[in-house]
């Protein structure tokens, strides 16, 4: 490799002050790297810092996220002294939050907030604290998370970031709250979060257009659904026990072990409902990929409360006869599950194409409408084959009828 650098590649230009005192300004050039061997996916042999910058940029946008980091890298070890190398390591903390390299971003966000020199504004000073905490969360740091956007939100924020940091902050509390044996009052502080981040929208829509905040309104409106998603999960039906029917009758004698089950399957109901109506919020909000994101998940709910269905043990008290027939009426029942579920997906594999916001929440969508339209053919097949056999000790007493018996 070869460095042209210093006097022996300053460039000489003249420029006449008047027509007769000419003067000459030496500028000089920016280091140039010369290699032997093609640099990059763009074979490059000789190059300066500005060259690798943009190649990086053009990679970023091209969204080649590997090649655009190994860019910016190079040019912050060849060319550490270079005006370019503060927004190389934004643009390189970028790459590796879409790589998924949590820590490696967090570290290039650091290191950009610590290049930032005193005049620098602080909207773009904010950026990347805001970028920081992105990082932190691919990272899956939600403790620090929590601890940035916590702490941004006691300072002064216009509407749009507060609503940010308000969303960014509620995402890192629920997260904490589903740790298991983790601080509950989580949950309920992310929920605040998410209903403050949308008042605030609100208010603001009234007297103006609040587009830039559209991603985040939505995002809260999705995550209000899945703290309502969390509630229908968590609620686990069970065949009521002897002792669970005791406990029941002695204070209501009226209640049957049919009224304990129905009301347990009222109550996962009524959950599911919630979540639903919330998820639909999320979709109404109007942007296309937390839309696509919540109608997959109602189609999920769907597709979960006919496994906890189909599981559901059976009375220990049925003999093995009864409870295959027992499996196979439930089955047969809670098959409009399934199919909700596979209209559910349709339509949002049809939102999806639509709108044109394919992407991972579009892919899950078609994987999981493939997978449910399999499941209800060999489920409606296997019901129609139980239709057509004889219920169990039944093909004795229909012979013996046959035969005149009485």
């Amino acid at each position: 490799m070869h460095v042209l650098r210093g006097t022996a590649s300053a460039l000489a230009v003249v420029a006449s002050a008047c027509a007769t005192t000419p003067a000459t300004v030496y500028v000089e050039a920016p280091p140039l790297r010369v290699v032997a061997e093609p640099v990059g996916p763009d074979a490059l042999e000789s190059y300066d810092a500005e060259t690798l910058f943009l190649r990086g940029l053009d990679l970023l946008e091209g969204e080649a996220w590997a090649d655009a980091a190994d860019y910016f890298e190079r040019l912050l070890r060849e060319f550490p002294d270079d005006s370019h190398v503060v927004l190389a390591h934004y643009n390189r903390g970028v790459a590796f939050i879409h790589l998924v390299r949590g820590d490696e971003a967090v570290a290039a966000f650091d290191a950009y907030l610590a290049a930032l020199p005193p005049s620098t504004l602080e909207k773009d000073r904010l950026d990347g604290r805001f970028k920081r905490g992105q990082a932190l969360a691919v990272a899956k740091r939600y403790e620090e998370v929590v601890a940035l956007f916590d702490e941004m939100l006691v300072e002064p924020l216009s509407a749009e970031d507060r609503i940010e940091a308000l969303v960014d902050a509620g995402v890192g509390h629920y997260m904490l709250g589903l740790l298991p044996g983790g601080d509950q009052t989580h949950r309920p502080t992310a929920e605040y979060r998410f209903l403050e981040a949308r008042r605030i929208a609100r208010k603001e829509s009234e007297n103006r257009r609040m587009d830039a905040a559209q991603f985040f309104t939505a995002q809260a409106a999705f995550y209000l659904a899945e703290l309502a998603h969390l509630e229908f999960s968590e609620f686990q039906m069970k065949w009521p026990s002897d002792v669970d029917v005791r406990a029941v009758q002695a204070k209501q004698p009226e209640a049957t072990l049919e009224a304990l089950l129905g009301a347990q399957l009222e109550e996962k109901c009524q959950r599911l409902l919630r979540a639903q109506y919330q998820y639909l919020r999320a979709i109404r909000e109007g942007h296309a990929g937390w839309a696509a994101a919540a109608g997959f998940n109602v189609g999920r709910m769907y597709e979960e409360m006919h496994e906890e269905m189909v599981h559901l043990p059976a009375p220990a008290d049925l003999t093995p006869e009864q409870q295959q027939i027992y499996s196979q009426l439930v089955r047969k029942k809670v098959l409009i599950l399934l199919e909700k579920a596979e209209k559910t997906w349709t339509q949002t594999a049809d939102m999806v194409v639509r709108t044109g916001s394919d992407g991972e929440w579009g892919k899950k969508t078609r994987d999981s409408l493939d997978n449910v339209r399999r499941r209800l053919l060999e489920e409606s097949a296997a019901a129609a084959a139980a239709l057509d056999a004889d219920e169990p000790g039944m093909p004795v007493a229909d012979a013996g009828k046959g035969k005149g018996q009485s």
